[in-house]
Protein backbone atom coordinates (compact mmCIF):
# COMPACT_ATOMS: atom_id res chain seq x y z
CA UNK A 1 0.00 0.00 0.00
CA UNK A 2 1.17 3.17 -0.64
CA UNK A 3 0.94 6.16 2.26
CA UNK A 4 -1.08 9.59 0.34
CA UNK A 5 -2.16 12.40 1.75
CA UNK A 6 -5.97 12.25 2.09
CA UNK A 7 -8.36 15.04 2.69
CA UNK A 8 -11.10 13.92 4.62
CA UNK A 9 -13.76 15.99 5.83
CA UNK A 10 -13.33 15.33 9.22
CA UNK A 11 -10.06 14.42 11.59
CA UNK A 12 -8.75 11.47 11.09
CA UNK A 13 -6.53 10.57 14.09
CA UNK A 14 -3.71 8.15 13.85
CA UNK A 15 -2.10 6.35 10.75
CA UNK A 16 -4.49 6.40 7.64
CA UNK A 17 -3.55 5.38 4.20
CA UNK A 18 -5.17 5.16 1.12
CA UNK A 19 -6.26 1.68 -0.50
CA UNK A 20 -6.70 2.72 -4.09
CA UNK A 21 -10.59 2.47 -3.73
CA UNK A 22 -11.16 6.14 -2.63
CA UNK A 23 -11.19 5.11 0.98
CA UNK A 24 -9.32 5.49 3.81
CA UNK A 25 -8.54 2.25 6.14
CA UNK A 26 -7.38 3.30 10.08
CA UNK A 27 -4.53 0.85 11.11
CA UNK A 28 -5.55 -2.32 13.31
CA UNK A 29 -4.04 -0.66 16.53
CA UNK A 30 -6.27 2.64 16.10
CA UNK A 31 -9.11 0.16 15.75
CA UNK A 32 -8.15 -2.15 18.38
CA UNK A 33 -7.54 0.74 21.00
CA UNK A 34 -11.01 2.21 20.46
CA UNK A 35 -12.88 -0.75 21.03
CA UNK A 36 -10.59 -1.24 24.16
CA UNK A 37 -11.54 2.08 25.24
CA UNK A 38 -15.25 1.54 24.21
CA UNK A 39 -15.50 -2.12 26.72
CA UNK A 40 -13.50 -0.27 29.26
CA UNK A 41 -16.13 2.52 29.59
CA UNK A 42 -19.27 0.45 29.18
CA UNK A 43 -17.35 -2.13 31.44
CA UNK A 44 -17.30 0.84 34.30
CA UNK A 45 -20.35 1.82 33.66
CA UNK A 46 -21.74 -2.03 34.54
CA UNK A 47 -19.27 -2.46 37.59
CA UNK A 48 -20.92 1.04 38.69
CA UNK A 49 -24.55 -0.39 39.08
CA UNK A 50 -22.73 -4.34 40.22
CA UNK A 51 -20.82 -2.35 42.78
CA UNK A 52 -23.76 -0.86 44.24
CA UNK A 53 -25.65 -4.41 43.74
CA UNK A 54 -22.86 -6.00 45.59
CA UNK A 55 -22.78 -3.72 48.61
CA UNK A 56 -26.84 -3.64 49.07
CA UNK A 57 -25.86 -8.24 48.81
CA UNK A 58 -23.54 -7.71 51.79
CA UNK A 59 -25.25 -5.57 53.91
CA UNK A 60 -28.15 -8.14 53.55
CA UNK A 61 -26.08 -11.68 53.95
CA UNK A 62 -24.33 -9.77 57.27
CA UNK A 63 -28.15 -9.07 58.06
CA UNK A 64 -29.36 -13.00 57.47
CA UNK A 65 -26.67 -14.36 58.98
CA UNK A 66 -27.22 -12.43 62.16
CA UNK A 67 -31.20 -12.96 61.58
CA UNK A 68 -30.37 -16.71 61.46
CA UNK A 69 -29.22 -16.31 65.27
CA UNK A 70 -32.42 -15.21 66.74
CA UNK A 71 -34.19 -18.26 67.55
CA UNK A 72 -31.05 -19.38 69.63
CA UNK A 73 -31.56 -16.05 71.19
CA UNK A 74 -34.68 -16.30 72.19
CA UNK A 75 -34.35 -19.62 73.30
CA UNK A 76 -31.62 -18.81 75.87
CA UNK A 77 -33.39 -15.87 77.12
CA UNK A 78 -36.60 -18.29 77.89
CA UNK A 79 -34.07 -20.80 79.25
CA UNK A 80 -32.00 -18.28 81.82
CA UNK A 81 -35.43 -16.20 83.11
CA UNK A 82 -36.61 -19.81 83.52
CA UNK A 83 -33.92 -20.37 85.76
CA UNK A 84 -33.65 -17.59 87.23
CA UNK A 85 -37.34 -17.80 88.50
CA UNK A 86 -36.43 -21.10 89.52
CA UNK A 87 -33.07 -20.10 91.92
CA UNK A 88 -35.36 -16.88 93.35
CA UNK A 89 -38.10 -19.31 94.30
CA UNK A 90 -35.72 -21.27 95.91
CA UNK A 91 -34.10 -18.26 97.99
CA UNK A 92 -30.32 -18.10 95.48
CA UNK A 93 -29.56 -14.95 93.44
CA UNK A 94 -30.38 -15.26 90.33
CA UNK A 95 -28.79 -11.68 89.17
CA UNK A 96 -25.82 -13.35 86.53
CA UNK A 97 -29.10 -15.07 85.02
CA UNK A 98 -30.74 -11.85 84.69
CA UNK A 99 -28.14 -10.01 82.96
CA UNK A 100 -27.47 -12.63 80.72
CA UNK A 101 -31.06 -12.44 79.45
CA UNK A 102 -31.45 -8.87 79.64
CA UNK A 103 -28.07 -9.08 77.17
CA UNK A 104 -29.55 -11.38 74.58
CA UNK A 105 -33.04 -9.25 75.04
CA UNK A 106 -30.93 -6.58 73.77
CA UNK A 107 -29.10 -7.96 71.30
CA UNK A 108 -32.79 -9.12 69.74
CA UNK A 109 -34.35 -5.62 70.18
CA UNK A 110 -31.28 -3.95 68.20
CA UNK A 111 -32.09 -6.48 65.27
CA UNK A 112 -35.56 -5.93 65.26
CA UNK A 113 -34.70 -1.41 65.54
CA UNK A 114 -32.42 -2.29 62.33
CA UNK A 115 -34.89 -3.68 60.75
CA UNK A 116 -37.93 -1.42 61.23
CA UNK A 117 -35.50 1.56 59.77
CA UNK A 118 -33.65 -0.15 56.72
CA UNK A 119 -35.29 0.92 53.54
CA UNK A 120 -33.98 -0.79 50.40
CA UNK A 121 -32.45 2.20 48.62
CA UNK A 122 -33.68 3.14 44.64
CA UNK A 123 -30.35 1.45 43.14
CA UNK A 124 -31.46 3.62 40.10
CA UNK A 125 -31.40 6.59 41.97
CA UNK A 126 -28.15 9.13 42.81
CA UNK A 127 -25.41 6.39 42.94
CA UNK A 128 -23.48 8.52 45.74
CA UNK A 129 -26.53 8.57 47.76
CA UNK A 130 -27.19 4.64 47.36
CA UNK A 131 -23.75 4.11 48.19
CA UNK A 132 -23.24 6.21 50.92
CA UNK A 133 -27.39 4.94 52.43
CA UNK A 134 -25.55 0.94 51.98
CA UNK A 135 -22.02 2.29 54.02
CA UNK A 136 -24.06 3.24 56.63
CA UNK A 137 -26.21 0.61 56.94
CA UNK A 138 -23.52 -1.71 56.75
CA UNK A 139 -21.84 -0.41 59.65
CA UNK A 140 -25.43 -0.70 61.36
CA UNK A 141 -25.77 -4.00 60.67
CA UNK A 142 -22.04 -4.89 61.57
CA UNK A 143 -22.35 -3.06 65.12
CA UNK A 144 -25.82 -5.90 65.62
CA UNK A 145 -23.97 -8.86 64.49
CA UNK A 146 -21.45 -7.75 66.77
CA UNK A 147 -23.54 -7.18 69.96
CA UNK A 148 -25.13 -10.47 68.99
CA UNK A 149 -22.26 -12.42 68.92
CA UNK A 150 -20.92 -11.30 71.88
CA UNK A 151 -24.30 -11.59 73.97
CA UNK A 152 -24.52 -15.73 73.03
CA UNK A 153 -20.77 -16.19 73.95
CA UNK A 154 -21.52 -14.39 77.12
CA UNK A 155 -24.09 -16.25 78.04
CA UNK A 156 -23.31 -19.60 76.91
CA UNK A 157 -22.04 -20.91 80.20
CA UNK A 158 -24.78 -19.56 82.54
CA UNK A 159 -27.27 -21.49 79.44
CA UNK A 160 -25.54 -24.72 79.53
CA UNK A 161 -27.47 -27.28 82.20
CA UNK A 162 -26.44 -27.54 85.53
Amino acid sequence: MNNRTINAPFPVPGNHSFNGKGEVSLTLGLLSGMFLMMAVLCGCQQDTGNDLESLRAEVMAIHDHAMARMGEMHEREVKLRTRADELQAAGQPAVAERKAAAQLQQAQHAMMEWMHQYKQPDMKGDRQQVETYLHAQKEKIINVRELITAALQETATLASPQ
